[in-house]
């Protein structure tokens, strides 16, 4: 890989051969609720946590080890009146901690239509709130 002396070190970061990013949409840093149950098998559901979250996956936080092959029922909890579901992969085991706490990565299988426009909502109004903006842009009076 050649790089000349006008490209930004960002460009130079996400060139460079050991930068393996394989998530298709950016993370929001969020810790947010959830309960799931593993598909195929008579639990119930259980509560966990996510730290992070994305349209296409999260990072989910859990007290009992699970497997890659896990299917998953998640009901994440965005605020006291909205509550999406999403299918998810475990794709990877994340961190172990000792005391028995699990970090996974999911991968959200397709989701709705609605689940789609309901997360982009609550992405939008959380960085809005980030940034100290009362009001979207694009909102109407």
């Amino acid at each position: 890989m050649t790089i000349n002396n006008k490209t930004s070190l960002l460009r130079k970061v996400t060139l460079s051969q050991d930068f393996n990013e394989l998530r298709k949409s950016a993370r929001l840093e969020e810790s947010l609720m959830v309960r799931y149950c593993i598909q195929g098998k008579n639990r119930a559901s259980k509560k966990a946590a996510i730290k992070n979250i994305s349209l296409g996956g999260c990072l989910l936080v859990v007290t009992e080890k699970l497997s890659p092959k896990d299917v998953l029922d998640l009901n994440i909890v965005f605020n006291a009146k909205k509550t999406l579901s999403f299918e998810g992969n475990i794709v990877r085991l994340a961190h172990e901690e000792d005391g028995g706490v699990f970090q996974y990565g999911v991968f959200f299988k397709e989701p709705d239509q609605q689940a789609k426009t309901e997360f982009s909502r609550y992405c939008f109004k959380k960085m809005y709130d980030r940034v100290g903006l009362k009001n979207w842009p694009t909102q109407r009076r």
